[in-house]
């Protein structure tokens, strides 16, 4: 695996104030994405993750440099 690839939560990888990582991974080169977006946003040493599927608010911590898919955001 290459440095292109980047471990990848899903808004099921959420719960209420932890992070259920469960080996997903990214291949996030700009050029073969529609609309990448800027590594900084999720390269901050510390960030909130929220799940965007719920019904009530669902947020962990990270410090780990996940990217979030769509149904989570950071």
């Amino acid at each position: 695996m290459n440095n292109s690839f980047k471990k990848t939560l899903r808004g099921k990888n959420i719960g209420r104030f932890f992070i259920d990582f469960n080996e997903l991974y990214i291949n996030y080169e700009k050029k073969a994405l529609h609309r990448a977006r800027d590594e900084k946003i999720f390269q901050k040493p510390e960030k909130l993750i929220m799940q965007t599927i719920a019904n009530n608010l669902t947020v962990a911590y990270d410090n780990k440099n996940y990217y979030p898919l769509s149904t989570c955001i950071a």
